[in-house]
């Protein structure tokens, strides 16, 4: 797991707490430069993995909005028919692959 990229947040170490299930947590430095231990299930899971340190959520505060929920409903589809969401979402929004684009 070292070295991998998960949204904003690369591991880089091990971490020192465990989870419930007694698995180690593993260290990650998001984008924004903080660190946070997160469980490597949160980390893989096909949804709703955790993808920042939670500096996103923080940042817009937009979850709840129209735009937002159309945005993730997008990319939920895209994994369901097992397609890439930023080719698809390409052709559907001329380039516009990412939450910042839509202005959240």
């Amino acid at each position: 797991m070292l070295g991998l990229i998960f949204g904003k947040l690369k591991v880089i170490d091990r971490g020192i707490t465990r989870n419930s299930d007694g698995t180690l947590k593993w260290l990650c430095e998001c984008e924004c430069g903080n660190k946070k231990e997160i469980g490597r299930c949160n980390l893989v899971k096909r949804k709703n993995a955790t993808v920042s340190c939670g500096c996103l959520t923080e940042k817009h505060g937009l979850s709840n909005t129209p735009e937002y929920q159309a945005w993730t409903a997008m990319q939920d589809w895209c994994e369901y028919l097992n397609l890439n969401p930023k080719t698809v979402s390409t052709r559907l929004c001329r380039g516009y692959t990412d939450s910042a684009a839509l202005g959240i």
